[in-house]
């Protein structure tokens, strides 16, 4: 896939949500999970959406989306980029499932991001001031031999793939930057307030 071209959006959602107590990507929105809450992003910018590490939940009422184990279980974020290049075939925009204030907006500016001319390049990493946002990122499939290289030493980092290849940087408009907060913690899911709710 030539860089540039339309990529197709890959959520990682096959954490096991430690820190949390619970699955963080069944956390109740108004409008849904932060699962659905992802993939409805994505969807209204016109990617196809392909969730990888879990099956369809009960009850789905995302857009439609393709759902895939990951290939190799146990790898993190590393390993689901990995699944996700090789069943697309296609670039992959990253993003994480547990970003609530993410929006299409968020998306849109990443998508214009990528299609900006380049010499071929492993993918485009945003920053978020000084701190690389790996799940809010475009990764190249040219990146993939380097992705599993990486997990054959031992190294699930994806912050270490980034720095490993050849990417471009984008840094992330000041306006967009709080939408990339993730949630990890209860104290994070009460800081939202009655925004967001624990699964029932």
């Amino acid at each position: 896939m030539n860089p540039g071209a339309t990529p197709v959006a890959a959520i990682l959602a096959g954490g096991a949500s430690r820190r949390m107590g619970f699955d963080k990507a069944s956390i109740r929105m108004p409008k849904g999970t932060l699962l659905e809450h992802s993939a409805s992003c994505a969807a209204a910018c016109g990617l196809r959406v392909l969730v990888v590490g879990r099956t369809e939940p009960p009850g789905w009422k995302g857009p439609h989306a393709t759902f895939v184990a990951d290939v190799t279980p146990g790898l993190g974020p590393l390993g689901g980029l990995i699944t996700a290049l090789s069943v697309s075939g296609a670039s992959i925009l990253a993003l994480a499932c547990d970003m609530p204030l993410l929006s299409p907006e968020c998306v849109n500016w990443l998508l214009r991001a990528h299609a900006d001319p380049a010499a071929p390049l492993d993918g485009l990493a945003t920053l978020n001031g000084s701190r690389i946002e790996p799940l809010f990122s475009v990764y190249e499939q040219s990146v993939t031999s380097l992705a599993t290289d990486q997990v054959a030493r031992g190294d699930h980092s994806l912050r270490g793939l980034v720095a490993a290849g050849s990417f471009r940087y984008a840094q992330v408009p000041p306006a967009l930057q709080p939408a990339l907060r993730n949630i990890n913690t209860l104290q994070d899911l009460e800081s939202l307030g009655s925004a967001v709710t624990p699964p029932r």
